[in-house]
């Protein structure tokens, strides 16, 4: 009888007698026009399953976006270690908060940004030096800055740029 209940239940024909039948019949009909394949690996992984003893305790529910509300307090914090030099980073991890949150406080507290984006003066001084031959790096490094960083003002700004050393365009 066990053998027949599980070639009934490999090939999905018959209803199959004893406990959780009806689980498995409707779990056959399912696949029934899946390939072979698919309904022997629903099959196994519907037999693997423990149905003798309790399930599981169900696992603990994380909540995700409920964001984390900084008081007065956390915010001088905030503010007073990004003045004695913390990243937005070490701030966004310390206080259990997105860096773009830190950012927004900042803002918010008008502490002024170490880290931003260059001046119109500065992209006219990037374009002058690096027209007068200088490399993207070279700039970069005589005004401080990333080579990319750059890059990508040169680019805005419209200034065409001249082919890498090398690449064939």
């Amino acid at each position: 009888n066990l053998e027949a209940n599980r070639r009934a239940i490999l090939t999905g024909i018959a209803e199959v007698q004893g406990s959780h039948t009806d689980t498995l019949v409707v779990l056959a009909r399912l696949f029934s026009n899946s390939t072979p394949s698919a309904l022997q690996r629903a099959i196994r992984a519907y037999r693997k399953r423990n149905l003798t003893e309790p399930s599981c305790a169900p696992t603990p529910r994380t909540f995700h976006g409920r964001s984390t509300q900084l008081n007065t307090v956390q915010l001088d914090q905030l503010a007073r270690h990004y003045l004695l030099g913390a990243t937005v980073y070490q701030l966004a991890a310390d206080f259990h908060i997105d860096r773009k949150t830190v950012s927004l406080k900042l803002h918010q507290l008008e502490i002024e940004m170490r880290r931003k984006s260059p001046s119109a003066k500065v992209v006219e001084q990037m374009a002058d030096l690096y027209k007068s031959g200088l490399s993207l790096a070279t700039v970069g490094k005589q005004l401080t800055v990333d080579g990319e960083t750059v890059r990508r003002c040169l680019t805005k700004a419209g200034v065409p740029l001249r082919p890498r050393r090398g690449w064939r365009y």
